[in-house]
């Protein structure tokens, strides 16, 4: 009678069954593998961008540490004169910075900016006042031209790499 009274009520307790079924821990593996698999993809796309970002900044950055040296070449502390020599059969174009070594004194140093061809790398040359070369400095490496362009009165220089990037600054 007691039961019978339970049930009416709602109040027989059965006994719960533990673990799962064969077809419910299927279906979480497959969750879990679709999960994983989507995690993985994403995990090897984000690390190809990556290396393309940086792969892309080491162009970028050699292209700009090469403008700014070029830059403060031709702006420098003491500058007797810049003589630019453009585009001919012989070279593509070069640039000679005079200095003055000392304001009291008549003697100068010599740079020179130009693509040595053979190697595709722009060349700072340092030469002392007898012409005498004291050193030689890599500004930029992999370029496929350089171009010095007179429009007006003004001197450009034209930069390009082998991705074909390039730049553009007024001397």
């Amino acid at each position: 009678m007691k039961g019978n009274l339970l049930s009416l009520i709602g109040w027989i307790f059965r006994k719960k069954k533990y673990g799962f079924t064969l077809i419910e821990l299927n279906i979480s593996m497959f969750i879990q593998l679709i999960v994983l698999t989507l995690a993985f993809n994403t995990a090897i796309i984000t690390f190809r961008n990556y290396s393309l970002l940086i792969n892309n900044s080491k162009v970028q950055d050699s292209f700009d540490d090469a403008v700014l040296n070029i830059e403060r070449l031709l702006k420098g502390y003491m500058i007797e004169s810049i003589k630019i020599k453009g585009e001919n059969e012989n070279n593509k174009g070069e640039i000679l910075i005079i200095y003055k070594k000392d304001n009291n004194q008549t003697d100068v140093k010599k740079k020179k900016v130009y693509l040595d061809s053979s190697k595709k790398k722009i060349v700072l040359e340092t030469y002392n006042k007898n012409d005498f070369k004291i050193g030689t400095n890599i500004i930029m490496t992999d370029v496929s031209d350089f171009k010095i362009a007179k429009k007006n009165n003004i001197y450009y220089l034209k930069i390009i790499n082998f991705n074909r990037d390039e730049r553009i600054i007024c001397i």
